[in-house]
């Protein structure tokens, strides 16, 4: 009877085949991790700096009797209306006259002496990034006399 001999260069070719078939499905899974990571990023630094600006908005609204008047001060190159104002941003939050990628919306009204302030920021599309309302109270100019 003959013997046969197997060779083990099969089995070594079978191991490397199934050992390289792990590393790609691995390397296909932590591509698309980091792929998802960069978009949570993306999105934390949006908000981030849309709440940076929406909060320093609220401070300015918050300490200013004229509006219309302080907001071109602190924000320039802002469009102002008798109760709105815009201001659009670049993809590095600079302002900007030109094609906005984010944009800061200040709207006002008084309402029986109480001012109700609505400061939201957009992103690309005009999909909400953050929001914030705030209320102020403010005498009219005889009411302490």
């Amino acid at each position: 009877m003959r013997e046969r001999r197997h060779s083990k260069s099969g089995l070594f070719l079978i191991e490397l085949m199934i050992s390289i078939t792990v590393f790609a499905m691995t390397s296909a899974i932590f591509l698309q991790v980091f792929a998802k990571s960069h978009v949570v990023s993306r999105e934390a630094e949006e908000l981030f700096q849309a709440q940076n600006l929406a909060s320093s908005a609220a401070e300015i609204l918050e300490g200013s009797r004229d509006f219309s008047g302080d907001l071109p001060r602190y924000f320039p190159g802002v469009a102002v209306t008798e109760n709105r104002a815009v201001l659009g941003y670049d993809e590095n939050w600079q302002p900007t006259e030109e094609k906005a990628k984010y944009v800061l919306l200040l709207d006002w009204t008084k309402e029986e002496g109480m001012w109700v302030m609505n400061i939201q920021v957009t992103g690309e599309g005009g999909e909400k990034i953050y929001s914030l309302q705030l209320h102020k109270y403010q005498p009219e100019e005889g009411d302490f006399a």
